[in-house]
């Protein structure tokens, strides 16, 4: 690295974990190594790589113009490459990055002119690439930056948390404030993939200001094979997606809610956790996981303590696929240990969910 001058805190932390990236990361890496700028921090964190990550993540440290910082720690998921990342990283606000997306270096002069006015997070624009087909659109179902809003500040009066509620959109075009995320102990599930769910739940209900910016920040770089999107039979990670829905919904029981505002958590967690989960199942040809994942449902919606039924939700042309399995799904014991022996299997470890809940508590009677 050569000799630039370092603050004691800079002004924001970039985190990234990575995981057998050798090659793969070549994009992100790139555009870090232009950055000179003594404001900015990277933090690699390889999670457990059983190829040369980390050798591979040295060779660029060494192109590295700003302060940059490498480490390894035993396989716990994106998610406990995040926390590992968050705990080293000593940046006013934290900008967590996949490994095998990009940025718009310009963005930090946004965070920089913005950084005292102590937001919670700082949204941007976002666009979506596919190697193989150039720009694209995002998935269906889900939309970029926080709300779509002129740019601009905005408060957490009632109607902006329902709309955050809507749809908190996507998580790696927000620049948070490092202070923010520890003060309300946020944190990822660790040894699972969709680490990011229970922050959709969690998000809308302790943000009190951000600021919506107009600029794209993130080039999102869509894989046509990966846990979350892959040809074919579903992967034992696959079903990550219904444990860290449950537990996203268990963050929201600490927070006074009106009735919309509980009535949208309670289907965004039937969304997550069920439906989307079961139309993914469909287009795979997974059918025989499906009752299997209906009866845990209703298990997890009882436990809850929320309505089992999901039929407001599903449309009348698709209603006659859910009858079927649905009814089926009776037949069937309880699946909860099936889904835990099928997590087991692919991690070697239960899910872990490293947040305070004492400091979510202390949060929420302020």
């Amino acid at each position: 690295m050569n000799d630039v001058p370092e603050l004691a805190h800079p002004l924001i932390s970039i985190v990234t974990p990575f995981y057998n990236s050798v090659g793969k990361a070549d994009r992100l890496l790139s555009t870090l190594a232009t950055m000179s700028d003594p404001d900015v921090e990277v933090v690699w964190v390889d999670d457990g790589s059983a190829d040369e990550t980390l050798s591979y993540l040295q060779k660029y440290k060494s192109k590295m113009r700003c302060r940059c910082v490498v480490v390894r720690q035993e396989n716990k998921g994106p998610g406990g490459g995040r926390n590992y990342g968050l705990s080293l990283a000593s940046g006013r606000y934290i900008w967590f990055v996949d490994s095998d997306d990009d940025i718009n270096p310009a963005a930090i002069n946004t965070v920089r002119r913005l950084g005292t006015c102590d937001y919670d997070f700082i949204d941007f624009e976002v666009k979506h690439f596919s190697d193989d087909k150039g720009r694209i659109k995002p998935s269906a179902g889900l939309r970029a930056g926080a709300l779509e809003l002129p740019e601009g500040e905005y408060r957490a009066e009632e109607v902006t948390r329902y709309s955050l509620l809507l749809s908190v959109g996507w998580l790696w075009t927000k620049v948070f404030r490092r202070e923010f995320l520890v003060s309300y102990g946020v944190c990822y599930p660790e040894y699972c993939v969709y680490e990011d769910t229970p922050l959709f739940f969690l998000l809308p209900l302790i943000v009190r200001q951000f600021y919506k910016s107009s600029d794209v920040a993130y080039f999102h770089h869509q894989e046509q094979e990966s846990v979350t999107r892959s040809l074919g039979h579903k992967s034992s990670r696959f079903y990550d997606r219904m444990p860290t829905a449950s537990y996203g919904l268990t963050l929201t029981d600490r927070f006074t809610c009106s009735r919309s505002e509980r009535l949208l958590i309670e289907e965004k967690f039937q969304s997550i956790f069920l439906l989307l989960t079961v139309k993914i199942l469909y287009i795979s040809g997974d059918w025989l996981m499906i009752p299997r994942v209906m009866r845990f449902y209703r298990e997890e919606a009882q436990r809850l303590g929320i309505s089992i039924s999901p039929r407001r939700m599903i449309s009348k042309s698709r209603l006659v696929l859910y009858i079927g399995p649905w009814l089926l799904s009776y037949l069937y014991p309880s699946q909860r240990n099936f889904f835990e022996k099928l997590h087991l299997h692919a991690w070697g470890a239960p899910i872990r969910y490293p947040a305070s809940e004492s400091v979510l508590i202390n949060n929420c009677n302020e």
